[in-house]
């Protein structure tokens, strides 16, 4: 057996080994890249944020039984279109009813006291995203359905 002196011995080896210096036997060099985040479409993210808080407060119980059945296929519908919209279109085109879907089983969640206290800030958030963007797309929706009854009205007089 060896004293502890020589163990020390053994153990330090080299005291006077430079740690600034790379042994150049071993050294691979690692190249630092920086690449460009993807870029992000706000409302796919919101969209996704709405998934996970319906996610949620489904694995929490917040359903009785009667509802669960209704819960799950809009849940379903919502997650099918929502996977179809991130894997092959670059432009968010969702059912306005999708999505008032969704901000009623919020709603239900939120007056059940599903949420932690914790996570209120962040729902809150999330549920204000998702009332925005409701409200935005039911105004350019209605928007849309005015030009096109103009339109249609003047090709009404136009035929007079």
């Amino acid at each position: 057996m060896s004293s502890p002196e020589e163990e020390k011995k053994v153990a330090f080896k080299d005291p006077e080994a430079d740690f600034n210096e790379p042994d150049n036997e071993n050294v691979e060099e690692v190249q630092n890249e920086m690449k460009p985040a993807p870029k992000l479409n706000p409302v796919m993210v919101l969209l996704k944020n709405v998934q996970i808080l319906v996610e949620l407060s489904i694995s929490r119980g917040s359903f009785r039984g009667e509802e669960t059945e209704l819960v799950g296929k809009v849940y379903n519908e919502y997650a099918e279109t929502l996977n179809v919209l991130e894997t092959q279109s670059k432009d968010v085109n969702f059912p306005i009813n999708m999505l008032v879907n969704q901000k009623k089983i919020l709603d239900l969640v939120i007056q059940r006291g599903k949420f932690l206290p914790r996570e209120l800030t962040t729902v809150g958030q999330v549920y204000n995203g998702l009332v925005d963007l409701i409200t935005k797309a039911s105004t350019i929706y209605q928007e849309k359905e005015k030009e096109k009854q103009l339109s249609e009205d003047k090709e009404t007089q136009a035929d007079i």
